[in-house]
């Protein structure tokens, strides 16, 4: 590159690093200082240096007893009053009072007396510290002027017309209707959705397929009127068979035969003028299919139907 070029490179660089840097500083300057709660910051200096020289034990370094000697010196006791006064800790002044007599005592000897005597009044004079910020925020906090002033100031409630209060009172009761029925249809819904799905999952189909039930030496004829892979409905040819089937009620070691297929199964109950048969072992998707080739009328889907379905049908069967 010539010579020219990097004079042009090295200069454009210090002019961009320089705008930089002015440009920081006047960011800095322009922000406004922040004061700082709590004691005079000359009182927490000294407070750190006192902490400092209890360190080394006995023996202070002149270094730090030269910087006592200086931030002794620096502190206002005329502005550590007014700072107590004005939070009402004036009674607190001695702490300070005898944090400087320590510091003019190591200056003195250019050792600490007693570091951990002087460990605790640094920590009574740490808590007065802490006191006096949160009382000198919480002042601010009062005297701070609400945001927004015109907020407090309360517009006069103009009374509600019978009209308007009215229809407030049908709105309420609009929706609260609109609600119930809302969580009342959900549900039904659910309800609903369960009774599918379950007859969907065991494979519930309507049937008219040919079969006996054996149960020791008694053998009834009659109809599978419902097939799923947990259960079925057994329906006798007629009355004095179906007596015969509600004396085996509780039985589990009665059979359902169909064709081939001999099932174990539970007679659990009786459902109008069928018994209810639950399987002992599920049967298989092959079995099932087998079984419906069997009906005498096209098999079609059945959900389970609902215990209110069951009563009505129960009663309406009395009667």
């Amino acid at each position: 590159m010539p010579l020219n070029g990097q004079l042009q490179g090295y200069t454009m660089l210090y002019l961009r690093d320089g705008f930089f840097t002015a440009l920081a500083a006047v960011f800095i300057m322009t922000q406004p200082a922040i004061a700082k709660c709590g004691l005079p910051r000359e009182v927490q200096v000294l407070m750190d240096d006192l902490y400092a020289s209890t360190l080394n034990g006995d023996s202070v370094d002149v270094e730090l007893t030269m910087r006592l000697r200086r931030n002794s010196k620096n502190i206002d006791m005329a502005d550590v009053s007014s700072k107590l006064f004005s939070v009402g800790m004036a009674h607190r002044r001695d702490r300070i009072d005898t944090l400087l007599k320590e510091a003019q005592l190591i200056d003195a000897s250019g050792h600490a007396m007693n570091p951990n005597l002087l460990r605790e009044q640094l920590k009574r004079a740490e808590r007065l510290d802490a006191i006096v910020c949160k009382l000198e925020q919480r002042e601010k906090d009062k005297n701070r002027p609400p945001p927004f002033p015109a907020a407090k100031e309360k517009r006069p409630s103009m009374p509600l017309t019978e009209a308007a209060q009215s229809l407030g009172t049908t709105a309420r009761l609009v929706v609260l209707l609109s609600v119930t029925s809302l969580m009342i249809g959900l549900v039904f819904l659910g309800r609903f959705s369960y009774l599918w799905i379950h007859g969907l999952v065991n494979k519930r189909r309507t049937c008219h397929i040919p079969a006996v039930v054996e149960c020791g030496l008694d053998v009834i004829d009659g109809y599978v009127t419902v097939l799923g892979r947990h259960g079925c409905r057994f329906q006798p040819v007629n009355e004095g068979a179906f007596a015969r089937l509600e004396g085996l009620i509780g039985s589990r070691s009665a059979f359902i035969v169909c064709g081939s297929q001999r099932i174990l199964v539970t007679l659990k109950a009786t459902h109008g003028r069928s018994a209810v048969a639950l399987f002992h072992s599920v049967l298989s998707s092959q079995a099932h299919t087998k079984l419906l080739e069997r009906s005498k009328v096209s098999p079609k889907f059945a959900p389970k139907r609902s215990a209110g379905v069951k009563r009505i049908e129960r009663k309406a069967r009395l009667t």
